[in-house]
């Protein structure tokens, strides 16, 4: 399979996000373990786009707060007008914080991300990154819920340790499904 080809991504990426069910627990009490497979795109603020996809495990620590660690690929596309032309891929690894204004299943919600992107081969970028947003996390059948975000995201590239003259700014809007 080609990894390149964007079908073939998605087609991993809902493989896994099928695979993550046998997983899933009740995320209304503490200490509970939560998984959110995301996707997503990144609105330029500038002549870039890009698209995401994430999976972040969490645990609640109170009925309305959650902490964990998440792993996924950004993919930034600079167009020909762009000071840096062609694509950058990151592997960002991150903290993830997310605190529910209702301690139930359907709430809204506001996150924060910080963490650093790895180089894990030629192709990828790495750099730290920083997010901040809202969102609202919607009830489903059985102990699965959707959520629907935006917010803003930070993603600074570096090359050969030196920090590239450009900074990515871009506001993201994200799906994802909760188990």
């Amino acid at each position: 399979m080609n990894m390149q080809n964007p079908c073939s991504r998605l087609f991993v990426f809902l493989l896994l996000l099928i695979s993550t069910g046998a997983f899933s627990q009740n995320h209304e009490k503490p200490n509970s373990l939560q998984i959110q497979m995301e996707g997503g795109f990144l609105i330029p603020t500038g002549k870039e786009y890009a698209y995401r996809f994430r999976a972040i495990g969490s645990k609640y620590l109170l009925s309305n707060l959650s902490l964990g660690v998440g792993l996924g690929t950004d993919n930034y596309h600079f167009n020909s007008g762009s000071v840096f032309k062609g694509v950058y891929n990151t592997a960002p690894i991150f903290a993830d914080s997310r605190y529910y204004f209702i301690s139930q299943m359907s709430s809204p919600f506001v996150f924060g991300n910080l963490g650093y992107a790895l180089k894990i081969n030629r192709n990828f970028r790495q750099g730290t990154m920083a997010a901040v947003g809202a969102g609202y996390k919607f009830t489903s059948a059985g102990k699965s819920s959707f959520s629907l975000s935006g917010g803003y995201n930070f993603q600074n590239i570096e090359a050969g340790g030196t920090v590239l003259n450009h900074q990515i700014n871009t506001v993201s809007i994200n799906l994802g499904l909760i188990l």
